[in-house]
């Protein structure tokens, strides 16, 4: 069995030679990842991530005291849907009905005081904006009371009261923990509650070419003073860092970026890992990635991307396409069929698992992570520093 030589200390790390070995110098190995524009607006982004983060914070709650309310405008009230969104961002008409139900109200009957509406102790709510096919705006807003079954319930009368441009409004509760999870479940696959409601997901045509405008699919009663930006006034964006064009690279002002440009950009461009001769080339490619997927056979890997393997001829056809991005050098380490598994943590991927390559002479030692395929090495007499000497995606045996 051949064993890798030990490693010459006296050296760079990046200069140690005699521990690299090519498995195939013609071979491009390539990492492949769409370059996506994560919008809560997007089909396809918001149910990789919004879509799963909601479901989290929805099992969160007691499906005994939750309830589902459904809130709409009257479309008679303003001109568009535009007006009518505006109007409940600037008198911040969300807020108000939950505090409102929160405080009930109290009427003078004679001499009395009685109350026309009871107060329900909320414990936490969220809210989920959805769109008619006309562009008016309505919620669902998911609420957890203190009190069980029926006596959690808040009633018509008081929700119409405390939201006076409704056309209807709606109250309903869970049946049973199946019917709470089914629930769950649907809206964590396709981002909606209704079934073939999937045009209520879709920003209307007066939102897609606002420049700078955002809107907030949900909001969440914990979260409420970390996104007050967000929740308040007419969703225009507050940050100010800059975005990169998917299909230029150029830097452009997040105030100047419509939804309809960002949406219409998701996927027309791929982030690509090349690692070929010795360099890992690093970058945003225009490429889309339904095109990469097509041209070039592969495997899709969690964690890690679509992986697959070119000829170097077909890897320099690539790298013309790259609007931007970095090149570093790597080494590629052998990979020793005695293998020892220890456990130390890797700052890149976050995993614990590691193996064990060589021993060297200063007691020093070489680990590979199973999971990003980086070499480190580690010193004790370093006070358990950790350095990079490489980066692989493919070891194979000598």
């Amino acid at each position: 069995m051949m064993q890798s030589p030990a490693l010459d200390h006296g050296a760079p790390i990046l200069e140690r030679e005699e521990s690299v070995k090519w498995r195939d110098e013609n071979t491009v190995y390539i990492q492949a990842r769409k370059s996506r524009c994560h919008s809560v607006w997007c089909a396809c982004c918001s149910k990789q991530g919004w879509a799963k983060v909601a479901a989290r914070d929805l099992r969160e709650f007691d499906w005994k005291k939750t309830r589902e309310i459904v809130v709409t405008i009257d479309p008679g009230r303003f001109k568009n849907g535009k007006e009518a969104y505006a109007y409940v961002m600037e008198h911040k008409l969300i807020p108000g009905l939950i505090r409102n139900i929160k405080r009930g109200k109290h009427v003078k009957i004679g001499k009395d005081w009685i109350w026309k509406y009871k107060p329900v102790e909320i414990c936490k709510y969220i809210t989920f904006l959805e769109w008619h096919k006309n562009g008016f705006p309505h919620w669902h807003i998911i609420i957890e009371t203190a009190e069980y079954g029926r006596f959690s319930q808040i009633g018509g009368d008081m929700i119409r009261h405390y939201w006076p441009v409704a056309s209807w409004v709606h109250e309903s509760f869970f049946k049973s923990q199946k019917h709470w999870d089914y629930q769950v479940g649907y809206f964590e696959k396709h981002g909606y509650f209704d079934k073939d409601k999937e045009h209520q997901t879709s920003l209307p045509a007066w939102a897609l070419e606002i420049p700078g405008l955002r809107i907030r699919r949900s909001t969440h009663s914990r979260r409420e003073q970390g996104n007050a930006n967000e929740d308040q006034g007419p969703g225009q964006d507050l940050e100010k860092a800059p975005a990169i064009d998917p299909l230029t690279g150029e830097i452009l002002d997040p105030g100047s970026i419509t939804y309809r440009y960002r949406l219409d950009s998701c996927g027309r461009a791929s982030f690509l890992n090349l690692y070929l001769r010795g360099k890992e080339v690093t970058g945003l490619f225009k490429i889309p990635y339904q095109e990469v997927r097509k041209n070039y056979p592969g495997q899709y890997r969690a964690g890690i991307g679509y992986v697959f393997r070119v000829s170097a001829q077909e890897g320099d056809k690539l790298l013309s396409k790259m609007i931007r991005g970095e090149e570093r050098r790597y080494l590629k380490t052998k990979w020793l069929k005695d293998r020892k598994i220890i456990k130390h943590w890797c700052g890149i991927c976050g995993d614990w698992t590691y193996q064990k390559i060589q021993e060297a002479r200063d007691d020093s030692d070489v680990y590979l992570c199973l999971r990003c395929k980086t070499v480190h090495e580690y010193k004790e007499r370093e006070q358990e520093d950790w350095r990079s000497i490489g980066l692989s995606t493919n070891l194979g045996s000598s």
